[in-house]
């Protein structure tokens, strides 16, 4: 029989901090990105508020059925689809040039960015248990906050210097970068559907 790799609680929830910026990040400047949107395509107001209830629409909606597939694939593997999803839809972004094609990808960040707030929690939950807990969910909650201060200046530099399509291909690489090398590492843990108490080492 294989053993089960063990779990390293310290590694997970640097790891999904890091994820939080990335996700928050990506929110908070597809916000600030849309006026460019509707100037570059030519957008009614209406069209563009749809954007902005699109991305959070989706965002709510797909969270519930996130919790339920990270109960049958694993958080892990759930946790990296949806930020390598986030990211590749924010990324493609750069190549639309149509309102419809716009909307689509804008759905389709949202239905990635769903996915963080009840897997990534629940993980760092299951691999820190009683008093230690609570400042392992603070710290992945400041995080979170760092990515909603951090995108948004990166996102308006680049903005302003290139254009909003460089802005989603660059940041965009930045996030399918580190979601792949987020499901790398976790490679050999992947088989854990669900981190328990009896998987975790040492954190010292």
């Amino acid at each position: 029989m294989q053993k089960q790799p063990e779990v390293n609680p310290k590694k997970h929830l640097w790891w999904c901090s890091i994820l939080h910026v990335i996700n928050d990040g990506y929110i908070t400047s597809l916000a600030l990105l849309l006026p460019f949107i509707a100037k570059d395509l030519d957008l009614t107001y209406t069209e563009s508020g749809l954007l902005k209830t699109a991305i959070h629409g989706a965002i709510s909606i797909s969270q519930v059925p996130a919790g339920f597939l990270a109960e049958r694939l694993g958080d892990i593997m759930m946790l990296g689809i949806g930020a390598l999803w986030f990211s590749c839809s924010y990324m493609i972004l750069f190549l639309a040039f149509s309102y419809s094609l716009t909307l689509v990808l804008i759905l389709s960040a949202g239905v990635g960015g769903g996915v963080y707030h009840p897997v990534g929690t629940a993980l760092v939950s299951n691999v820190y248990l009683g008093e230690k807990s609570g400042s392992a969910i603070s710290t992945l909650n400041f995080f979170g906050d760092v990515g909603k201060a951090i995108f948004p200046f990166l996102a308006g530099v680049l903005v302003i210097r290139f254009g909003w399509r460089v802005n989603c291909a660059v940041l965009g690489i930045v996030g399918l970068g580190t979601s792949v090398s987020y499901l790398f590492f976790f490679r050999k843990e992947i088989c854990l559907k669900r981190l328990s108490p009896e998987d975790l080492v040492d954190e010292s």
